[in-house]
């Protein structure tokens, strides 16, 4: 049987008054309704162009705030229509998002924002400040696309995994599969070095068989504590924003680890970007220490 692992921190969304926020607070309500644990959604006034477009002849930070909360009344009513049974408390801020959502990350086990793809129109709680919160939040994050062509919570849990993979992504992935009776794949990407970029198949064979063999390991802790979660190993060669993106057709969640410093996310920030802009669900950043 399964280790159970009970929820007791709420789930926070940032929210802004763009499609993306909407659609970011109502996967969060989904998830907060699994996990059995409160909703608490945050607005930041100090800056949103998607107020201002909405409301052109808004001015003031006074007009602000009061735009602000009919926006937070807004999104209540939105979770509220799909789980009325839902606790859900807002809270606003003139702090920036960003500072205010990494503060309210201290206190939660899960961030969720929305973020945009190619070609769409910026707001608040896109490109930037998500990046930034993938790169800073004290608890996993998930971004959410407007444009994601599915919101199914059927699919598989999707874990992207780096050599000698930390075990707080692993855990994360093994839990939210656990939590719907969902299976884990788990993928490992793996790019040559230029110079040698001709590897043949004997070569090509070596990697996967070692790569096989460390993600084995790597998950032997999860599939232990997690024994009913079917899982699944792959080891493809490519970019790895391409490939992720590309698995997450069948997927419901990706789920990636970064670790923690005053660099750039070790898994890279442009490989998180590509994810953000191609992939077909919600992208979990889990932080590491």
């Amino acid at each position: 049987m399964s280790t159970v692992l009970v929820c007791t921190k709420p789930v926070v969304v940032g929210v802004d008054a763009s499609p993306h926020a909407a659609r970011a607070a109502l996967w969060a309500a989904d998830e907060a309704v699994e996990r059995g644990v409160p909703l608490h959604v945050i607005h930041s006034s100090a800056l949103d162009p998607g107020l201002t477009r909405s409301r052109p002849g808004a001015h003031g930070a006074e007009e602000a705030g009061a735009l602000g909360l009919e926006l937070l009344m807004e999104i209540e009513h939105l979770a509220r229509g799909a789980h009325s049974a839902l606790e859900v408390t807002t809270a606003m801020s003139r702090e920036s998002a960003t500072g205010v959502l990494i503060a309210a990350s201290r206190d939660s086990d899960l961030m969720v924002v929305g973020t945009r793809g190619n070609g769409e129109p910026a707001g608040l709680l896109l490109g930037t400040v998500s990046l930034r919160l993938a790169a800073y939040s004290y608890c996993a994050t998930v971004l959410v696309r407007a444009q994601s062509d599915q919101n199914s919570r059927s699919g598989e849990i999707l874990l992207g995994m780096q050599e000698n993979e930390p075990q707080e992504a692993v855990l994360f992935a093994f839990a939210q599969a656990a939590r719907g009776g969902v299976a884990v794949r788990a993928v490992h990407v793996w790019a040559p070095d230029a110079a040698y970029d001709h590897a043949d198949i004997s070569g090509t064979d070596i990697i996967t068989r070692q790569a096989t063999h460390q993600m084995t390991v790597a998950l032997k802790g999860a599939r232990d504590m997690f024994p009913d979660v079917p899982v699944t190993i792959s080891v493809e060669r490519g970019h790895a924003s391409a490939v992720l993106a590309e698995a997450s057709r069948t997927a419901q969640l990706i789920v990636v680890s970064a670790h923690r410093g005053h660099g750039p996310l070790s898994v890279g920030a442009g490989i998180i970007h590509g994810m953000l802009s191609d992939a077909y669900c919600p992208v979990a950043v889990v932080p590491v220490a």
